[in-house]
């Protein structure tokens, strides 16, 4: 009788995210939404598209807030391809890789890795990108520019403290070492 909506409950961040400053992403569901609207007919393997939900920190782990006062999660998609030549790397392979802190293999891409993603966090890079909806109207949109691996430190990164330079060992000085 009725129809699912075809786009979800968007909740904003109470402040706005500054493209100029790094995040922290923790990867909390990776969906397929089904085949691209952009796939070849002709394809006998067409595109999914995957819809990644991530929860936002800033790099002190303090979360960022939506409007209703809980963490934000950020969504953002991706093609399932996974494909890596010399010349270009597919996006999904790249935050994979991301989260998991490590180049991967083929053989590591399977129908579970999205459980082992969950939870895995990367530093993050965003972008404000112009798009157009279906009916021609365009706005801004927040995307992902890049994902790094995260070392899971408990603070942000401070200059070490210079270790203290080392105390010369007392030596007993001899009759022609003393100035009288």
């Amino acid at each position: 009788m009725f129809s699912r909506p075809k786009t979800t409950t968007f909740v904003a961040a109470a402040e706005p995210i500054d493209v100029n400053e790094k995040y922290l992403v923790r990867c909390m569901e990776i969906k397929d939404e089904g085949v691209s609207k952009f796939a070849d007919p002709a394809d006998g393997d067409p595109p999914h598209n995957l819809r990644w939900v991530f929860r936002l920190h800033r790099l002190d782990k303090t979360p960022v807030l939506n409007v209703d006062g809980d963490v934000y999660e950020h969504h953002d998609y991706t093609s399932n391809r996974t494909g890596k030549s010399k010349a270009k790397t597919a996006k999904a392979r790249l935050w994979i890789e991301a989260l998991l802190g490590r180049p991967v293999e083929d053989g590591e891409i399977d129908d579970n890795l999205p459980n082992v993603l969950k939870d895995k966090a990367a530093v993050c890079l965003f972008e404000e990108k112009e798009v157009e909806r279906d009916d021609g109207e365009g706005y801004t949109k927040l995307k992902i520019l890049r994902l790094s691996p995260f070392s899971g430190m408990s603070r942000p990164q401070s200059k070490p403290e210079p270790k203290p330079e080392p105390k010369p060992e007392p030596v007993a000085a001899g009759k022609a070492d003393l100035p009288w």
